[in-house]
């Protein structure tokens, strides 16, 4: 009570910070201290009762270590904190050292070999520290071409750290999911990172319910940000991350993909994380290079692979060799997705006459859903001239209409925003109107049907 009311204040602190560290051997030594120093300051005058003094001191004790006990698990948190931090910039660095690919990795028999096409993704994803480009980048393909094989097989053929003279591949690969609110908790756990290193609860939360905790894409980006920075110190260049199927986000969330957008841009500037974007349908394209940021972007575009390519692929897969050059010529062509399809399902059909057959079923009921007929001018108008730009092909047919073409592998759309028929699609509209002509050379079969 003295100390609080009649002590000057540094003397005060000095006699409390005595009287706690007496208090550490005796708190009863502590409150005589106290007593001695009310004395000294009061020179000698009466004082409250020794009782008083005890409990006044044994509060300021308490006080004491309770600061003391607060500070300590401060420190022990902020450790902790730095601890997760770090740790997760390890695991996030070892992830794109090693080149991770967050899907099932390519059986060799899979493997197309087109080493034109992988070398010149291996460029983009292996930068050169010498010359950074600022660029990020967009690799699109028409859906089947075997774009994302051609991905990964780049990857894969990247020097690994595990060799014996280590080189870091410096490159992740991951599949966007179909929900863009997936997107961020899906790419953290394919980076490595762990969302509990600031929510210390929420890491007994997920144990607790079996769930992972969703990750925001503003914490996400922020992580990947001191990956870069980290990964640059390190190795002296900077790591790449592929996002495939982007256009599942360009689709459905344009917001998200804008923000997507800039973080490469942003990335691009500083060299930083070098983002590439591959999008397997060209209708999503003029969504990936709407914004600004493709100012400083490139597109590389993957196209079919040769007849050559895939009739070894079909040999390769012991598909009997007049079948497969029938196939290659009339059915499949260069477009891997078919060349699979044909390949695991030949066996079931007598000749390809009849797998043909089925194919343009499924040609057919595509224009039929859409109320489009073969004849239908744009078709006429494609066939004759083989390629329309954008604003050409939606004097014909509604952006819809051209979409759902995309979609359904009639049509194809290209870097440069054009349409052509898909790979073989072709055939099923020239014999349509190979039959219209000759139905007019013979007019008698306007009444013989």
């Amino acid at each position: 009570w003295h100390l609080r009311q009649q002590a000057p204040g540094a003397a005060r602190i000095k006699m409390l910070l005595r009287c706690a560290s007496a208090s550490r051997a005796a708190p009863r030594r502590a409150s005589f201290l106290v007593s001695k120093c009310v004395l000294s300051t009061t020179g000698g005058s009466s004082t409250p009762s020794p009782s008083s003094i005890y409990g006044d001191a044994k509060s300021w004790v308490l006080k004491y270590w309770k600061l003391k006990a607060a500070l300590a698990v401060g420190g022990a948190g902020a450790f902790y904190l730095w601890y997760r931090s770090e740790d997760n910039i390890n695991r996030m660095m070892r992830a794109f050292e090693l080149g991770k690919i967050d899907i099932k990795p390519l059986d060799a028999i899979d493997k197309v070999d087109r080493p034109d096409v992988v070398k010149r993704i291996q460029m983009i994803l292996q930068p050169d520290p010498k010359n950074k480009a600022r660029n990020y980048f967009v690799i699109v393909g028409e859906t089947g071409v075997g774009k994302s094989t051609a991905i990964r097989e780049a990857v894969s053929g990247l020097p690994s750290p595990l060799d014996e003279e280590p080189a870091p591949r410096g490159v992740l690969y991951f599949m966007a999911p179909e929900d863009p609110g997936e997107f961020a908790s899906a790419l953290a756990r394919a980076v490595d990172y762990d969302p509990n290193t600031i929510e210390v609860l929420g890491h007994l939360k997920s144990l607790l319910s079996n769930r992972t905790q969703e990750v925001p894409w503003g914490v996400l980006k922020g992580e990947l940000a001191k990956l870069a920075i980290a990964y640059n110190a390190k190795h002296g260049r900077q790591p790449v991350l592929v996002i495939d199927a982007a256009d599942f986000i360009a689709k459905q969330d344009t917001k998200m993909m804008r923000h997507l957008q800039n973080f490469a841009k942003t990335q691009a500037d500083i060299e930083g994380l070098r983002v590439v974007f591959a999008s397997s349908e060209g209708s999503t394209l003029h969504l990936m290079t709407a914004s600004s940021s493709i100012e400083r972007g490139a597109i590389i575009e993957v196209g079919d692979i040769t007849n050559e390519q895939a009739l070894a692929y079909l040999l390769r897969h012991e598909v009997p060799k007049e079948r497969a050059e029938d196939a290659v010529a009339n059915i499949t062509g260069g477009r891997l997705i078919r060349l699979n399809n044909y390949r695991n399902r030949y066996a079931k059909f007598a000749t390809n006459a009849h797998y043909r057959k089925q194919f343009d079923v499924v040609t057919n009921t595509t224009l039929l859903r859409l109320k489009l007929k073969r004849d239908h001018a744009f078709f006429k108008v494609l066939l004759k001239v083989g390629r329309l730009s954008t604003d050409d092909a939606e004097q014909l047919l509604s952006p819809d209409q051209l979409a759902e073409l995309l979609k359904r592998n009639v049509i194809a759309q290209h870097a440069d925003g054009t349409f052509t028929f898909h790979s073989r699609v072709e055939t099923f509209f020239h014999e349509q109107s190979l039959s219209y002509f000759q139905l007019l050379l013979h007019p008698v079969r306007w009444f013989t049907g």
